[in-house]
């Protein structure tokens, strides 16, 4: 049973040979947990590495590194490339640093005077 006889893979080739290049996980969707490094591509899915289905739009890139989330997730995380890791939000595709807004540096003074002048 071979990888690319799904519509989960593509096995990219040349003229002579199309199909005998190493699978590509197509876009859109992600094995999870990644395999082990330098582990050879067993009939997928598994039980133990199930293929899960990306429903954000290019959550999931495409790529022939099982091994890696950040290469099938970018900067996402989880099951489908769901989420972002702790201390980023999610912008378009990708997480970023969640940054201090300097508008709280002033209303957190201004939101307590009160509280300390009664004091």
């Amino acid at each position: 049973d071979h990888p690319c006889d799904d519509n989960v893979f593509d096995c990219p080739g040349d003229a002579l040979a199309p199909g005998d290049g190493p699978p590509v996980l197509r876009q859109d969707y992600m094995i999870y947990p990644p395999l082990p490094p330098q582990q050879s591509i067993p009939p997928l899915p598994t039980e133990q590495h199930p293929i899960y289905y990306c429903i954000d739009v290019d959550a999931c890139t495409a790529t022939s590194n099982f091994s890696s989330l950040a290469a099938m997730c970018g900067s996402r995380t989880g099951i489908a490339c769901a989420t972002c890791p702790e201390g980023t939000h999610r912008v378009d595709v990708e997480c970023e640093v969640c940054k201090r807004s300097g508008i709280l540096a002033w209303l957190l003074p201004i939101a307590l005077s009160p509280i300390t002048a009664l004091w």
